[in-house]
């Protein structure tokens, strides 16, 4: 109960990589995601106005608890996710904790929750696939009891189940799911604390 109320929660046992002949399929509708609809490069990348700018951080953004730093996610060891495997990541995404277990905030991803299991594996995948950066960014760390914008309980938890994807298609649903659960527009586009 207390690793609940504190937002603290266990590490990921290792992932499978995915088959060789499932890469490039990933690798190009990540690349779609992270470089497309996804946006990854507003908060994460050295220059936002480039889609294609390595996503090394250090951007200023801000959420319930104030001001941070968008964190290195190209696959640098030392200050990157180069240590991260493709589940770490996907958790990152959808749940908001990183490698360690801890909390992330939950502001800056809504929505991605819901992300499909072929997406956020394809968006894991293309960030491990980038050129490593060196770029060490300041991470902020807040305590159990700091979070209490939060709530008593943290709004935090791992995905159970299968996320399907929805067809590709110009039908309003999918039109919906890429707003929501891949671009995120509810973040700039409503006011704080909006629902997803």
């Amino acid at each position: 109960v207390l690793r609940t109320i504190l937002g603290d929660f266990d590490p990921l046992s290792a992932a499978v990589l995915p088959d060789s002949s499932e890469l490039e399929p990933l690798l190009q509708r990540g690349n779609y995601i992270v470089r497309g609809p996804g946006a990854c490069g507003v908060c994460h990348g050295k220059e936002a106005a480039d889609p294609a700018a390595p996503l090394s951080g250090g951007r200023p953004m801000s959420d319930r608890f104030g001001s941070v730093a968008a964190a290195n996610i190209t696959p640098d060891a030392a200050t990157g996710i180069g240590t991260w495997s493709i589940a770490d990541i996907k958790r990152a995404l959808r749940s908001s904790i990183n490698k360690q277990g801890q909390a992330l905030s939950i502001d800056l991803h809504q929505g991605y929750r819901w992300m499909s299991d072929f997406d956020a594996t394809a968006t894991a995948v293309f960030l491990l696939s980038q050129p490593a950066v060196s770029s060490r960014v300041e991470r902020r760390a807040l305590s159990g009891f700091s979070r209490k914008n939060w709530g008593l309980i943290s709004q935090h938890e791992d995905i159970a189940g299968y996320v399907p994807a929805l067809p590709e298609k110009p039908i309003p649903q999918y039109g919906r799911y890429l707003a929501r659960n891949i671009a995120g527009c509810v973040v700039c586009h409503s006011p704080a604390g909006a629902a997803s």
